[in-house]
């Protein structure tokens, strides 16, 4: 049975929006990483005007590149395939 055009249109918002939450992960740890390497004046924007640190907690709660279901089946995304983790 094939997926409704609905559904497949879910799927793949959910797939870009995963995609871009990873993208954005990706930065901040390279921002984060290489924090010293920036002016001063950045770096005061990264961790007073945006409160950057305080951004980074969810990331660290729950990485978006790892899921768990209902049915506690937990999975890690790897070169963009999940993973079941045991």
């Amino acid at each position: 049975i094939s997926p409704s055009p609905e559904c497949v249109l879910q799927q793949t918002l959910l797939d870009t929006q995963f995609a871009t939450c990873v993208a954005a992960a990706t930065t901040a740890r390279y921002l984060s990483e290489f924090i010293d390497s920036l002016s001063l004046s950045a770096q005061a924007r990264i961790v007073d005007t945006h409160d950057f640190l305080l951004l980074m907690i969810p990331l660290i709660e729950e990485p978006p590149w790892t899921r768990r279901r209902t049915i506690v089946v937990k999975g890690k995304q790897n070169e963009h395939k999940w993973e079941k983790l045991v």
